[in-house]
């Protein structure tokens, strides 16, 4: 139910179940929460409703989510480095789906790498790895904590950025902590940690 209300001029409504106002039509804070509920109650209706909706304004949606990104840029990013550290597995599982479904996509990234890689110069020791693991004492170099057993072989400086590859470019970094640096400067990634470098 809503109470008409003026201020000045203009024509206002008041919801009598929540307070909020708004200038026509139904309380909108009202309509989310019963769509909220709705969705609780029918999920797999509501996921029904949601598809044929994509289906039907590919479009429109695909602009939509590009311009919010481009809004919020930031907040993507950490909800999905929460998702991916949250769900490790579901991750790995949507890039393996991915890269069978988009087989080029994924050698065209190997390719390019293996292109840097030439293009950097250098070659890596067959046993860099070892050696490292010993260095290290077992222990990733950015964060400290124990490596475990699915660490990564890390170019400090990335071949993105004309690192080497070479021994001296190399160390071993827990997973999370290499996706998270991926290619960027090894001084910005550290201060972005809290590191005064």
């Amino acid at each position: 139910m809503r109470i008409k209300i003026t201020v000045g001029n203009a024509v206002l409504y008041k919801c009598a179940d929540c307070g909020a106002t708004f200038d026509s039509g139904t309380c909108k804070v009202c309509h989310r929460t019963a769509i909220k509920k709705w969705h609780k109650l029918h999920p797999e209706s509501a996921r029904k409703t949601a598809r044929r909706y994509y289906l039907e304004n590919k479009e429109m949606v695909k602009e939509k989510k590009k311009h919010w990104y481009e809004e919020n840029t930031e907040l993507a990013k950490k909800r999905a480095k929460q998702n991916r550290e949250k769900y490790p597995s579901k991750t790995k599982a949507a890039v393996k789906k991915w890269l069978l479904e988009h087989p080029s996509a994924g050698r065209i990234y190997n390719q390019n790498r293996r292109e840097r890689k030439r293009k950097n110069g250098g070659v890596l020791s067959a046993d860099i790895t070892e050696k490292l693991f010993k260095w290290q004492r077992g222990k990733c170099a950015c964060c400290g904590l124990p490596l475990g057993k699915n660490y990564h072989l890390d170019h400090r400086m990335p071949l993105a950025l004309g690192g080497e590859n070479v021994d001296g470019n190399v160390q071993l970094l827990r997973s999370g902590c290499n996706q998270e640096k991926h290619a960027r400067h090894p001084i910005e990634f550290m201060q972005s940690r809290g590191f005064l470098l």
